[in-house]
């Protein structure tokens, strides 16, 4: 009788097969292989959904550099000219429309008094007023004011008259909004030089 071979009923015995031919090692190197793959494939799942997390982390953290630190913000009272130019005499009344800048919007710390521009500071941005003028600036639609010293020239965008430092903008209530109505009041002329710091 020709053709293939048949195999006998009873089992193989130490692992041959039908054909008489030892296949254990192999089998069991492929279940092994197998097993690997698969405790892989699960550990990768693990360090690349914690490599997700981790990133996500990061990537949350990292838009927060934008905002003024965690750290106690400065507020209205804390400004040393906020008592003493209560009363004081208005010499020149200005109504527009007010922006706020930062050290990233600025893109660095230079301003064009030669003074250091920090986020939280009392200072603003204005187009002809004397470096070192004080001005208190009155937010229209909160009541809130601040005094202010002009150090920087600003903004360039014909509808705005006046530039504050993002703190300003935080402690003056229109930082969410961006832009907001004003009024700005000279309070003493300013005479400063340009001076490197």
């Amino acid at each position: 009788m020709t053709g293939a071979p048949t195999c006998p009923k009873k089992p193989p015995q130490n692992h041959e097969n039908c054909d008489g031919k030892f296949v254990g090692p192999e089998i069991k190197a492929l279940l092994i292989n197998k097993l690997q793959m698969i405790v892989y494939i699960r550990s990768m799942k693990r360090k690349q959904y914690l490599r997700l997390l981790i990133g996500a982390l990061l990537v949350s953290l990292g838009s927060c550099t934008y905002l003024p630190s965690l750290k106690r913000q400065a507020t209205a009272s804390d400004n040393p000219d906020t008592k003493s130019y209560r009363n004081h005499p208005v010499l020149k009344t200005y109504y527009g429309i007010s922006s706020w800048y930062s050290i990233k919007t600025n893109r660095g710390r230079t301003t064009a008094s030669g003074r250091r521009l920090s986020n939280g500071a009392y200072t603003a941005a204005h187009k002809t007023l004397p470096f070192g003028t004080k001005v208190r600036v009155t937010c229209l639609f909160n009541g809130k004011s601040e005094i202010l010293v002009i150090t920087d020239r600003g903004p360039y965008r014909k509808s705005r008259i006046i530039d504050v430092t993002i703190g300003s903008a935080q402690r003056l209530g229109f930082y969410s909004r961006g832009i907001t109505k004003v009024k700005v009041e000279v309070l003493e002329w300013g005479n400063w030089r340009y001076k490197k710091t």
